[in-house]
């Protein structure tokens, strides 16, 4: 007779679960369905208690064992089921010795009968032989299979496909116990690890007293600890973590559920930070992305013996000695890697100028194919954290001897270049210099002696000259269409310093940035200028290097862009229809820049594909073959992943400390500036601002269902709620009242009074950083190339969904957006 023959509604049956791990489950059957061989039950053990029920679709394959008495149950005759019969289930092994002495002596009489008779039926026969009764019930019955499929059962036991059962061999059984005794001895000593685990947290009200420290385990206990991490680093992932499980992470996983915890990554994290794993501020997009921080014993062991005694200078024979010009290092106050620095030289006879870009010289301490070429290779790029750098290369060398450090001889690749009235480049030098740095200022410094007068003076005469040739370049720029002639948002950089007595560990802090501070232009301009310059150079003599261009829009609404408000709106505007900047190997216009060609070689402390150049330019004046486009290219497309990885890490990150900052801000109100807004509602969608926080730089997306507020529009922002781990942030807004407004339309007049800009150009403010945490300040290649967000880092958040609907002081809707 078929199971579907003996199945039907009434019937109750132990089927497998669709849920990998869960046992398999008694239940009562409520329809069958034999044409699709498909039955559905009722499994309800516990909840028939309650009334309620919980019904699941079981296949005929999924059905172990029917048990007898027919289809007259009941869903309250489950319950007798599960209350337990006294049996010693010592009498499991002696049923099996038995059975398997009197199947190979071949001995009659009634125990061999009933060894003969549970050897070769259904859990049936089992019962008679347990309970000592020649009719057992179906209690009886379901709990001899139990106790077949129980660890003891399936020790003696074998289940053959068609549900009966045979004895296993003597010599199968001990090397059964052998197996069992060893995984009881893996389990108790997992289950001492736990203990001592949750003793330790008991110990200190819920964590750990101490951090916990990994080597004091053995081998297999640093797994599930290291698996844990590995779990925890998931609660950021793009991906379900469940889709993707590790070896390691399962390991993470069991420490959760013996620890009686639910094993998800949420809980992973919370558990490192307990037994003090992990930080409560924990990088875990470092984490989750897999970048590694070490180098390797090689590179150490190259950096340590480059910083003892100094190799030959490859370029010796044609090194220019610029000791001479005096030299400003101009960079943000903690940044440690020093790559560039300028200068101005009078020529003779009053033939005007030159300018001296000066950029450290990697390659000359680094050969091609060393262990630290092939560290940098692999890293691709410094990675700039609001808690710190994670350098390309050692810092105790990318901090010394490749920098150019103040008061030191330094070996730069450098490139002088003179200018015509316009701005445009009449004449180059690139030649393997040693130069000294003679300031080693910030931009705030250098904000001061410009706005003061200092620079222009007979003694600083070169500041004030550069500029005015930074401005001259600016212009011509803007003249040969580059969207810089659109100002700039606000941008800003985030710090996180670590502080024990500020909760959480860290003390956060967001410096807003203005990019037309004139310090900052200064800088920028002078390395989209040596850019164009090494462009010039590359393209004339046919050097193959990694230029950057972008391809100009199939149409740009410049009379439509007019119309905007000229405060931030329009370069936010123009930005949407610029595409990505990409690579290749010959010269090609770089429309955001405003420029024919354009070359990235100003960080090589810092960039590979910027060392890459370096090493091109330094075969071509040694007269020696470059490398061919091709191969330039395969280095390019190598890197493409790392790089956007670390990307997508700096991005992650400072959108993380900017909302842990506006977690301490609730409540708070303050002066936003409408940037843009995207009007998605003819789609079914939102409008969905952005809004620059003028106090901070920073730009928030903010989503409503109707159009409310004006392009250019000032009004005041309320933090409601805002969620570092989630990146959710919640805001409310209202508009200004008419004295608000006149008192914000004044200071910002006075403001750009003192940044030398027009009126209402802009808020001075603190100045950026050049060291890649504010990408509109990295060495000036921010238009358009890298990052198109065009209004600061925040303001390409603007995607992302609704997670939650509140109310503004003045009744509007008030939607928070979680940050992409």
């Amino acid at each position: 007779m078929s199971a579907a023959d003996q199945i039907g509604p009434g019937s109750v049956v132990v089927f497998d679960s669709d849920v990998r791990g869960r046992p398999p489950a008694l239940g009562l059957v409520t329809e069958s369905s034999v044409g699709k061989k498909k039955l559905t039950y009722t499994v309800q053990p516990v909840e028939a208690a309650s009334g309620s029920s919980t019904k699941t679709t079981v296949a005929a394959r999924q059905v172990r064992y029917i048990v007898p008495g027919g289809s007259g149950y009941q869903a309250a005759d489950l319950a007798a089921f599960e209350d337990s019969p006294e049996i010693d289930e010592g009498l499991i092994e002696e049923a099996w010795d038995m059975m398997l002495e009197e199947s190979t002596a071949g001995s009659d009489g009634a125990a061999a009968a009933a060894a003969a008779a549970a050897a070769n039926d259904d859990p049936r026969g089992m019962a008679e032989l347990l309970f000592g009764v020649g009719d057992p019930s179906p209690q009886q019955c379901y709990h001899a299979f139990r106790l077949l499929e129980g660890r003891d059962g399936t020790l003696y036991f074998k289940r053959r496909r068609d549900g009966t059962y045979e004895c296993r061999s003597r010599e199968a059984v001990e090397v059964a116990r052998r197996q069992l005794s060893q995984e009881d001895a893996v389990k108790a000593k997992k289950a001492d690890f736990v203990a001592s685990l949750q003793a330790g947290l008991n110990e200190g009200g819920g964590y750990r007293k101490t951090p916990l420290v990994v080597e004091d385990f053995d081998e297999e206990q640093q797994e599930m600890l290291s698996g844990l991490e590995i779990l925890a680093a998931q609660s950021v992932a793009r991906t379900n973590f469940a889709s993707r499980t590790t070896a390691e992470e399962a390991l993470g996983r069991e420490l959760l559920t013996l620890l009686g915890r639910s094993p998800n990554p949420s809980n992973a994290f919370h558990l490192c930070v307990q037994l003090g794993l992990m930080k409560h501020h924990e990088n875990l997009y470092m984490r989750e992305a897999g970048i590694d921080k070490t180098f390797s014993e090689e590179a150490m062991a190259q950096a340590r013996a480059m910083m003892k005694s100094p190799p030959p200078d490859p370029e010796a024979s044609i090194r220019r000695d610029l000791t001479h010009l005096k030299v400003y290092a101009i960079d943000s106050e903690d940044t440690n890697e020093v790559d560039d620095g300028l200068s101005v030289e009078a020529l003779p006879d009053g033939a005007g100028e030159r300018v001296w870009v000066h950029i450290a010289d990697v390659s000359r301490w680094v050969p091609e194919g060393s262990p630290l070429y092939e560290e940098a290779r692999r890293k691709r790029t410094t990675i700039y954290l609001p808690e710190g750098a994670e350098p390309m290369f050692p810092a105790e060398v990318a901090h010394g001897v490749l920098s150019l450090r103040s008061g030191h001889e330094c070996y730069s690749l450098s490139m002088g270049i003179t200018l015509g009235e316009s701005g445009e480049i009449t004449d180059v030098i690139v030649t393997p210099a040693l130069v000294k740095v003679t300031y080693r200022l910030t931009y705030d410094d250098v904000e001061d002696m410009l706005v003061n007068g200092i620079a222009g003076s007979a003694d600083e005469w070169e500041l004030g000259r550069l500029d005015e040739l930074a401005q001259l370049r600016y212009r011509y720029r803007c003249e040969q269409g580059s969207v810089d002639r659109f100002q700039k948002g606000l941008d800003h950089n985030v710090k996180a310093v670590e502080d024990p007595s500020v909760p959480g560990g860290y003390a956060v802090k967001v410096i807003p940035e203005d990019p037309s501070c004139r310090s900052i232009r200064l800088v920028t301009e002078m390395m989209v200028l040596v850019g164009e310059g090494m462009g010039s150079v590359g393209g004339e003599e046919g050097i193959p290097l990694p230029f950057r261009h972008q391809k100009a829009p199939d149409s740009f609404p410049e009379t439509d862009l007019e119309l905007l408000p000229e405060k931030y709106c329009r370069a936010q505007g123009a930005y949407k229809y610029m595409s990505s900047a990409t690579t290749a190997t010959t010269p090609q216009p770089h429309w955001g820049l405003g420029l024919d060609s354009y070359v990235q070689w100003s960080s090589p402390i810092r960039r590979y594909l910027d060392l890459l150049a370096h090493y091109q330019v330094k075969r071509w004046l040694l007269g020696q073959p470059t490398l061919d486009g091709s191969l330039v290219m395969a280095q390019v497309e190598a890197g493409d992943g790392a790089v956007q990885t670390a990307n997508m890490v700096m991005r992650k990150t400072n959108k993380y400390w900017v909302t842990e900052y506006l977690s301490k801000l609730v409540g708070s109100d303050m002066e936003a500036y409408v940037v843009s807004y995207r009007d998605a509602r003819d789609k079914g969608g939102k409008v969905m601002y952005n809004l620059l926080l003028l106090g901070l730089g920073i730009t928030l997306p903010y989503m409503e269902a109707g159009l409310s507020m004006e392009l250019g529009e000032l009004v005041v922002v309320r933090v409601v709620a805002s969620s570092a781990r989630s990146l959710f942030t919640k805001i409310s807004w209202r508009r200004m009242s008419s004295a608000e407004r006149s008192a914000s339309d004044g200071r910002l007049k006075d403001e750009a009074a003192l940044a030398g800009l027009p009126d209402g150009g802009g808020v001075a403010g603190s100045v950026a950083s050049k060291n890649g945490v504010v990408s509109s300040s990295s060495g000036g290649d921010s238009t358009g190339d890298g990052d198109n967000s065009g209004s600061g880092g925040e303001a390409s958040a603007g995607g992302g969904g609704v997670a939650a609907v509140g109310s503004s002081p003045d009744g509007r809707s008030s939607d928070a957006t979680r940050w992409p």
